[in-house]
């Protein structure tokens, strides 16, 4: 069923089911994995959230996710740039600030910063935003809900990390408005996710093979973007 403006109700069904296996998933890991960063705590929230935005994205793929820009290529290109040269400086001027007694490897840390990211964007600026803006014309209202969503899935690790994370959504909600597709929050929520974890990886060896292949990943995707993006132009 769907009125005059387009609003199909099946697909804030289909949102409602993701949210709601979220949850579950996560109350269900809650008293029987207490480890933060555990493979089921890390893997199964997002890969939910990704299989199921995957699904909708084949049945249904919006224009948010689409290589269509209405801005110049190069805007795409200094921005891997940006953020790769952000990664450089925390990976030479931040601390180490856990050693031999952290939980993390190389392979968590690169599905923390590439599939997380990846999951979060198509779910959250892909599917959720792309809905409420069709059907409510409104970016500051969407942004707004989206945003409440993301920071309480965020919840567990504390009401600072909520608050960082409210604002974090609301910004990539913007830029997702503003470059009309989610490649570009893609970029951010990668580096973002890098700059945190990375810090937090045991040896120095793996901190450099871990940042050498986010940069790697953030210019190849800025520039196969910003190539995709000219010829569209």
């Amino acid at each position: 069923m769907k009125t005059n403006e387009g609003l199909g109700y099946h697909d804030y069904i289909f949102i409602l089911a993701i949210i709601v296996g979220e949850l579950y998933i996560l109350s269900f890991l809650e008293p029987r994995d207490s480890g933060s960063f555990s493979w089921p705590r890390i893997f199964l929230p997002n890969a939910w959230l990704l299989l199921a935005s995957l699904f909708w994205l084949r049945s249904n793929p919006p224009e948010t996710i689409k290589l269509s820009y209405d801005f110049p290529p190069l805007f795409i290109k200094i921005l891997s740039v940006f953020l790769s040269y952000a990664l450089l400086y925390q990976l030479f001027f931040v601390p180490i600030t856990l050693h031999a007694s952290s939980p993390f490897d190389l392979y968590k840390f690169l599905y923390l910063s590439s599939i997380v990211p990846l999951s979060e964007e198509l779910f959250f600026r892909g599917l959720f935003l792309h809905t409420l803006v069709r059907d409510f014309k409104n970016i500051h209202t969407a942004a707004g809900f989206v945003s409440f969503f993301f920071a309480f899935f965020h919840l567990p690790q504390g009401l600072e990390v909520v608050a960082y994370m409210f604002l974090l959504s609301v910004v990539l909600c913007y830029l997702t408005a503003l470059t009309r597709g989610i490649i570009c929050a893609v970029l951010v929520h990668t580096c973002l996710n890098a700059l945190f974890y990375n810090k937090l990886l045991v040896t120095h060896s793996d901190r450099g093979t871990f940042s050498f292949l986010i940069i790697c990943g953030i210019c190849w995707l800025g520039w196969k973007t910003a190539y995709a993006a000219k010829k569209i132009l």
